[in-house]
């Protein structure tokens, strides 16, 4: 017979497993309660003025504690305003529990790098941030489901390209139409011009040697 070994992790007594970190997503792929929780403070620890969105300085006072003291560039600043933004262009909570929410999709490890800058251990509990405002999270932003996220700003991308496409549309109409107006007033001048030619009165050109024969006639 086959002699089977399995080496088993032997716990000291008195000891226990060490705990698992918490999931960041929930069952549904969205960001798991303690973790949306830990964002909402950090927004609202970042908003400086308290107006519910990120001033850029505001985001590249975030992006020096995570990144170690480096910003966003153009392009990452640009990304930014693919998630939501209120009426000025500036990232919202909502835009940044987005942001937040595909980074953890895709690079889960980032995403604990972050909360650890931040000042989160493994358990997704604050250390005494300095400079942390206190506030309390906002309700939970969850979705009925990730599905309808991503539809959702799918539609806005969708909306946006076409709005584009029809922009274009619309200008190439209005030039040919400009074109069209070009033409019409060109060949209304040519006709103006052709019918003022036709009803000018005629010059009667009259010879010298008719003049004489038509004054001696009655004399002949």
């Amino acid at each position: 017979f086959l002699l089977r070994t399995c080496w088993v992790a032997r716990v000291p007594l008195g000891s226990s497993m060490p705990p698992q970190p918490p999931a960041l997503l929930d069952d549904d792929d969205w960001l798991a309660p303690p973790l949306e929780a830990a964002l909402g403070e950090v927004f609202c620890r970042f908003d400086a003025d308290a107006d519910g969105a990120w001033s850029t300085a505001e985001l590249q006072s975030f992006a020096r504690t995570c990144n170690g003291g480096d910003e966003f560039g153009e392009a990452e600043l640009s990304q930014v305003g693919e998630f939501t933004t209120d009426g000025h262009g500036r990232l919202t909570r909502r835009g940044f529990l987005e942001m937040m929410h595909l980074q953890t999709m895709a690079r889960p490890e980032d995403t604990w790098a972050d909360l650890r800058a931040l000042g989160y251990d493994s358990s997704l509990s604050p250390k005494g941030v300095p400079g942390s405002s206190g506030a309390e999270a906002a309700p939970s932003e969850k979705p009925e489901s990730v599905a309808a996220e991503r539809d959702a700003r799918l539609a806005r991308t969708l909306q946006s390209e076409a709005d584009a496409e029809l922009a274009a549309k619309l200008a190439e109409s209005l030039q040919a139409e400009l074109i069209i107006e070009e033409q019409a007033a060109a060949a209304a001048a040519a006709a103006h011009s052709a019918m003022a030619r036709s009803m000018a009165p005629s010059r009667r050109v009259v010879s010298w040697s008719s003049i004489q024969m038509v004054s001696t006639w009655p004399f002949s």
